[in-house]
């Protein structure tokens, strides 16, 4: 059964909530569900091509695609992709540092620039799917 449709669809949802936590100010949530849109959709896209996907990590996730489809890898996207990849575990777990918790690390810069990232990379995925 192909279900890239319905990791896509998650993905769309997980941009929006990445939003709302913005507006909320909940800045390291903001992060980790720009992360999430990205992740999900990356592994809708895979999927479309019958790869079977694994793990968190959007570069590796990233450069699949990029083997997979033969598309050329840009700098651009790399750069974004590797920003977000950050927050998949340190937006989450106090441990991810050496004191305090994740939402002492998170500010709105930081989160308006997650949600940046991921809008442009969720179009990128969203024109491919």
């Amino acid at each position: 059964m192909q279900r890239s449709r319905d990791w896509f669809h998650q993905s769309t949802n997980d941009l929006e909530a990445a939003k709302v936590s913005l507006d909320g100010k909940k800045y390291e949530w903001t992060c980790f569900q720009a992360h999430q849109c990205v992740e999900k959709g990356l592994k809708a896209l895979l999927m479309t091509k019958n790869v079977e996907v694994w793990g968190h990590s959007l570069l590796i996730l990233y450069r699949n695609w990029i083997e997979i489809s033969g598309e050329s890898e840009s700098s651009k996207t790399t750069i974004k992709i590797q920003e977000l990849d950050r927050h998949y575990i340190q937006a989450r777990y106090p441990n991810g540092y050496s004191e305090g918790y994740p939402a002492m690390y998170y500010n709105i810069e930081v989160a308006t620039k997650s949600v940046e990232y991921a809008t442009e990379i969720y179009h990128y995925i969203k024109e491919r799917i």
